[in-house]
């Protein structure tokens, strides 16, 4: 598809192509490769019934090695039919064939990985893999704070938030997902500039 000089396009991703419940902590191909003829700047939207999020997309370019996930906390529903949908996940994309990650989950994992080891998977370019944190009530479930680390200086993409939550995680209601696109470790600095609208 074109673009024209400061256009806009959207373009509508199926269900299929993306969708990763049920589909944890195995190796996947639910991934878009988009490459333009000039530079563009690119943002993903997920709507659902009730719930809608959207985050920036980063350039292959800007991608890293190491990444800290962050999500929020995780809140615990009173209602049964929530509670196992209720987890922080995020998803790791290669870019690269032989591409060693590292991965150090913060808490235990929907298929039990235990907090604070370190486990490793193998992945080729436009694969994805998808990790949700536990599910049980009895357990802290977030996963802010896992470590991600793709070996031989080999570039990922991470995307990460909650599958669905209440924030703040005491209110009655309001359930949503959250995600966004993770920022690679060596983007991160020590000053900031903050401004609030209020």
């Amino acid at each position: 598809f074109s673009i024209e000089d400061n256009g806009i396009t959207f373009v509508d991703i199926p269900k299929a192509w993306a969708y990763n419940e049920d589909n944890e902590e195995v190796i996947d191909h639910k991934v878009i490769i988009l490459t333009a003829t000039d530079t563009v700047s690119v943002f993903i939207s997920n709507m659902a019934t009730y719930s809608f999020d959207a985050s920036f997309v980063l350039p292959v370019e800007s991608l890293g090695s190491e990444y800290i996930i962050q999500s929020d906390q995780q809140s615990i529903s009173d209602n049964a039919s929530h509670c196992t949908q209720e987890t922080s996940a995020f998803v790791i994309i290669a870019v690269e064939d032989d591409t060693e990650v590292e991965i150090r989950p913060a808490v235990r994992t929907m298929t039990g990985h235990a907090a604070g080891i370190a486990y490793t998977i193998s992945m080729s370019a436009g694969e994805t893999y998808s990790v949700r944190s536990n599910n049980s009530s009895e357990e802290w479930r977030d996963l802010s704070g896992s470590t991600v680390f793709a070996r031989n200086g080999k570039k990922i993409a991470v995307f990460n938030g909650n599958t669905i939550t209440r924030i703040p995680g005491n209110a009655l209601n309001g359930r949503d997902h959250i995600f966004e696109q993770a920022l690679p470790i060596d983007s991160c600095g020590r000053r900031f500039v903050i401004t609030s609208s209020q």
